[in-house]
């Protein structure tokens, strides 16, 4: 690899969100790290910890520890820094999934790599391998990746750059601009037929892509838009507030109150009540 920028750059975002999947349970998440290493090593962690900076070596601990910290923390905080060029991995299981007094909660698991590295030989197979590979083990209800920037290196993490247009684990929707490529489960595709007909099924799963994974793409080129009624609602307080906005929000909380303020949901949302 090249030296590290100094300037801020882009990433690939490869993100997945699921709710039965194979790797809630130890067998599939040991499944899951033999095919990290077997495909893609980067993404296996550096060092990793509950807490920051993380104080476990993963070449001292090895991988039968790593996975004994999976199971142990398996519904908190990970701290997981992975090797360059892979940026960030981000793997989360809230407890319970689905509805919460919050909105609605799905397992997600992230994979974000320097977008340069795309251009070297071989790489951009490799990831476009992961992405299939990933999937496939984990069943996601929807999964995306896409071109994010802003990034900029900071010690042995980089700063937070520009934000996915779905937070974390809270699942509202299917995003309205799809990025480059995407995968749908079952629920999705009997949603979004025209979807489910212009991509490639593998054991269950549709798969969509543009060819170039390089430059921002919204797939909707090729499959068209998801249908109105399945997309993600604008959320005016979600993700991180400034001081500004935070003051905005305690008012709008006084004046309409909490039950009022919840998010909304697509019209066709297929997942009952989000809210418990």
């Amino acid at each position: 690899m090249s030296p590290r920028s100094k300037e801020t750059f882009d990433v690939v975002s490869l993100s997945w969100w699921f709710l039965d999947s194979p790797i809630e349970v130890q067998e599939g998440r040991d499944r899951l790290i033999n095919l990290l290493e077997r495909i893609f090593p980067e993404v296996l962690p550096k060092r990793y910890g509950s807490h920051e900076p993380p104080q476990l070596v993963y070449a001292q601990t090895g991988r039968e520890h790593f996975l004994s910290f999976l199971d142990e923390n398996l519904h908190d905080i990970k701290v997981w820094y992975p090797h360059r060029p892979v940026v960030s991995v981000h793997l989360n299981f809230p407890k319970p999934i689905g509805a919460h007094k919050l909105g609605f909660r799905t397992n997600c698991f992230s994979i974000e790599v320097e977008k340069r590295a795309l251009t070297e030989p071989g790489w951009a197979t490799t990831i476009r391998h992961l992405w299939r590979e990933v999937s496939l083990l984990i069943n996601p209800i929807y999964g995306d990746v896409r071109v994010l920037g802003n990034y900029r290196w900071m010690g042995a993490t980089v700063s937070a750059g520009e934000q996915h247009p779905i937070k974390a684990w809270w699942w509202a929707g299917i995003p309205q601009a799809l990025g480059n490529a995407v995968v749908l489960g079952n629920v999705y595709q009997k949603l979004w037929p025209e979807f489910a007909s212009a991509s490639t099924l593998v054991r269950g799963l549709a798969f969509a892509s543009l060819d170039d994974w390089t430059t921002r793409g919204d797939l909707a080129e090729k499959v068209g838009e998801p249908p109105q009624d399945q997309v993600q609602l604008p959320d005016r307080f979600s993700g991180i507030m400034n001081a500004d906005t935070y003051r905005e929000y305690l008012a709008e909380l006084r004046r309409v109150g909490a039950h009022n303020l919840r998010r909304k949901y697509p019209t066709g949302w297929p997942f009952g009540d989000p809210f418990s």
